[in-house]
């Protein structure tokens, strides 16, 4: 026992060159250390000549603690502990403060922690407990700085150097770098040491730069921001696997692609509805320059208007509208204004579900007297509402791709083409003889 005491007295009296190795298991080996990481040191022994790949875990306790501590693997223990004496007050509400004891004032405590200044009365109080509190539950992180620094001795480097591990503890590398960097001009000793802590700080910075950048990324892709996503990702570059941040990228890029498909969609046919919904509004409009609005110029302006919304290139827009999911359906009837378009309607692309309806068996003469004789006089008196509804059954038959038509009962006349009024059979005024409203349902 006691020789390995005075190998391991050697190996720290030492440079790292030339150690004396005891491992857990009692063997001792003596070399150069050539490679260390968090995991193992490699070892060029200068008995055989070999290289030795050493686990940490196979070292000496004690010996593998010291030795990390002096390649600066782990930390030196503080002289300063984290934590400041505190108090716990029970109150008998049931709830509890803990906190810096500021002072007692009469019937009242008054208590600090880093949600701020409470005084809490006496009567209040069932119970008190003495208890050590981590200083970062005392202070906020804008103060702790400030407050720790008065409890090391600054005018020496070894209180620069404690202080400078302390602020490496709570992550606090900006200050830590200012002291360890001025414990080093103090004590030129202390050189080696401290540049194994910078290059940690650096590492470690890194790695939080990283991982933030990371929580960014998956922030901006959850949400759907797939631009910002990209952006983010891109900067992770240097630092991911090649293959790892290709399969990131790979899986944005197809969910941009898809989400926008679908978004595009829906945007679409919106503004389809709201600049129709306005056109339907404007009363000095004809049916004529309605249809031709819609055929001639209305896709046009939902294609300018996508493009500034989605910071895109009309023919990008056009593609992801082309490439839609046709699994939504819209539905649209042209109502009583039917008799202008007629029954039959574009055919389906499917060339199912359509219905099969006869011709109104009625005669030239009471076709003749319909009321509306034609569709200029149709639309001049329909509500707003109803030219909405048409147009957008004309749009969608036109402009989408039909995918049913369907032909439903006329209301008025009950599917029969005329009505009796003053004993006299008339043609139905809604329907005009066709017996049927025409709907057109698209995709």
């Amino acid at each position: 026992m006691r020789n390995i005491f005075i190998i391991w007295l050697f190996c720290f009296t030492c440079p790292l060159f030339g150690l004396w190795i005891t491992l857990s298991n009692g063997t001792v080996l003596y070399g150069e250390i050539v490679e260390h990481n968090d995991n193992k040191l490699v070892l060029q022994r200068l008995d055989t000549f070999g290289i030795v790949e050493i686990p940490w875990t196979a070292l000496h306790p004690i010996q593998r603690q010291q030795l990390q501590q002096k390649l600066g693997l782990i930390l030196a223990k503080t002289e300063v502990s984290q934590t400041i004496p505190g108090i716990v007050l029970y109150l008998r509400t049931g709830s509890s403060i803990m906190g810096e004891e500021v002072e007692r004032k009469g019937i009242y405590v008054v208590v600090r922690n880093k949600t701020g200044i409470f005084s809490i009365e006496l009567q209040h109080i069932l119970k008190e407990e003495a208890r050590e509190i981590p200083v970062t539950d005392i202070y906020r992180m804008s103060e702790v700085y400030g407050e720790m620094s008065k409890r090391y001795k600054l005018e020496k480097a070894d209180g620069h150097w404690q202080f400078g591990q302390w602020l490496m503890q709570i992550e606090d590398f900006e200050h830590a770098q200012i002291h360890l960097q001025r414990a080093k001009t103090l004590d030129t000793s202390l050189s080696s040491n401290v540049n194994v802590l910078l290059d940690r700080i650096q590492k470690r910075t890194q790695e939080i730069q990283q991982k933030k950048l990371m929580q960014k990324f998956q922030l901006y892709r959850n949400s759907k921001h797939y631009d910002q996503a990209l952006a983010a990702l891109d900067q992770l570059k240097s630092v991911l696997e090649p293959s790892q941040w290709q399969q990131y990228r790979e899986e944005t890029l197809s969910q941009q692609s898809e989400y926008l498909r679908q978004t595009i969609s829906q945007e679409w046919v919106q503004q389809a509805q709201q600049k129709i919904g306005a056109l339907a509004l404007n009363r000095k409009l004809t049916l004529q320059q309605a249809q031709q609005f819609i055929l001639q110029k209305l896709d046009a302006l939902i294609l300018a208007e996508l493009a500034k919304i989605f910071g895109m290139e009309q023919a990008k827009i056009q593609e992801y509208w082309e490439k839609r999911e046709k699994s939504a359906k819209y539905r649209f009837s042209y109502g009583d204004g039917t008799f202008i378009v007629g029954l039959q309607g574009q055919e389906p692309e499917e060339n199912a579900g359509s219905v099969e309806w006869e011709p109104p068996n009625i005669s030239k003469q009471l076709l003749r007297q319909s009321t509306l004789s034609n569709s200029e006089e149709w639309w001049q008196a329909a509500s707003s509402s109803m030219r909405k509804e048409w147009l957008l059954a004309y749009y969608s038959e036109n402009r989408l791709t039909v995918a049913q038509q369907e032909l439903k009962t006329c209301p008025s006349c009950s599917g029969r083409g005329t009505q009796i009024s003053s004993s006299k059979i008339i043609v139905c005024p809604a329907c005009h003889g066709l017996r049927a409203e025409r709907v057109v349902i698209s995709k």
